[in-house]
């Protein structure tokens, strides 16, 4: 937040569930493991990113912040899921069920913003079902 005595930091989004961490991560070519490893150490090399703009539309139970019940899932297919960040999932009778808030993140990715934008929210169309999801995602970076 810009304040008229500088920046000001109110949160870090930071953990692998966030949205903001997931379509960080995907950007780092790096070997993650041994980046964190050098962090640690205070001897990190450069950070490598791919250059490419990400987005991610977040699927979540449709009474969404309150509590609501166990959705059925489409299960992802083996292409899928290199995209599809499972976080409020649990097993259920063979099937996968949603279990509560953020269900799961779809990333896009492309040279820009539109683009990133549309492959996620195209992405999202199969897996989606009865799940809820803004359609505003991206748009404020749009204008």
């Amino acid at each position: 937040m810009f304040t008229s005595t500088g920046p000001k930091i109110l949160e870090y989004n930071l953990r692998f569930g966030d949205p903001e961490t997931q379509v960080l991560l995907p950007q780092v070519q790096n070997d993650f493991y041994q980046l964190t490893l050098d962090l640690l150490a205070g001897t990190a090399e450069k950070l490598a990113l791919d250059g490419q703009t990400y987005c991610a539309v977040v699927a979540v139970d449709p009474a969404y912040p309150h509590a609501g019940r166990a959705y059925p899932l489409v299960v992802p297919d083996a292409a899928q899921r290199h995209y599809w960040v499972p976080a409020g999932v649990a097993k259920g009778d063979g099937n996968y069920v949603s279990a509560g808030g953020r269900i799961f993140a779809v990333i896009g990715a492309g040279k820009g913003l539109v683009e990133a934008q549309h492959q996620a929210y195209a992405r999202m169309q199969p897996l989606q079902g009865d799940l809820a999801t803004r359609s505003d995602i991206g748009a404020k970076g749009l204008h």
